[in-house]
């Protein structure tokens, strides 16, 4: 989860990266 991390906060992106956290 640390590659997300590195990106900006999107709201738009955090959505579906919510379910990507809990895989990583």
């Amino acid at each position: 989860m640390g590659w997300w991390t590195s990106r900006p906060p999107i709201t738009q992106l955090q959505l579906p990266l919510t379910p990507f956290q809990g895989k990583k």
